[in-house]
């Protein structure tokens, strides 16, 4: 089955996905982040350009990389933007929602944020996930190396085998070998 979008639905959808390219590019794009629970246990996320489309649900006439460096230039049009989708228009709205702030679920929302193992939806089990409540946003990892492949609501993000509170968060360039970026500390307020 398939949705039509109209020229208002994708030219809001543009609006969002163009900022959400240019807050994944500043703050996730090509970094490693170390996750470390309260309980002591440390994951390791990675964020890279090539999820970008995937993970706002939009289907395109552009490839993956391509769809992500016109967003982030601001030069993704309508045009390229299929009238018809996978994803129904309430779908597709949520998760550019979703995509505009994605970065807060590490840097500005940190404390509100869990670490989940083993999410199940009803494709996959997410090895890993990070699901914010306030900001109604999970995340799932996927691979050896829990690369971000899904965005999804937090309210349809609680099927989970262990959920866990963080409490700090470390971020690197991937291909570096130190942690120079201290996103997230919890504090004693916390």
């Amino acid at each position: 089955m398939s949705y039509r979008l109209t020229e208002g639905n994708k030219v809001r959808l543009k609006g969002k996905i163009v900022k959400g390219a240019q807050n994944f590019e500043k703050y996730l794009n090509g970094k490693c982040f170390k996750i470390i629970c309260k309980d002591g246990m440390q994951t390791e996320i990675h964020f890279f350009q090539d999820d970008f489309k995937h993970l706002t649900g939009i289907e395109s006439n552009l490839s993956e990389r391509d769809f992500y460096l016109k967003c982030k230039q601001g030069l993704i049009s309508t045009g390229n933007i299929r009238t018809d989708q996978k994803y129904d228009w309430s779908t597709l709205r949520g998760k550019a929602n979703r995509i505009e702030c994605i970065h807060e679920l590490l840097y500005q929302n940190a404390e509100k944020t869990l670490l989940l193992n083993g999410l199940i939806t009803h494709t996959y089990v997410f090895p890993v996930a990070i699901r914010n409540d306030v900001l109604n946003s999970c995340i799932g990892f996927v691979g050896n190396i829990n690369k971000a492949r899904s965005l999804r609501k937090a309210g349809t993000s609680r099927n989970t085998a262990v959920e866990k509170e963080i409490v700090a968060i470390w971020g690197r360039a991937d291909g570096s070998s130190a942690y120079d970026e201290c996103v997230y500390i919890k504090s004693e307020n916390n």
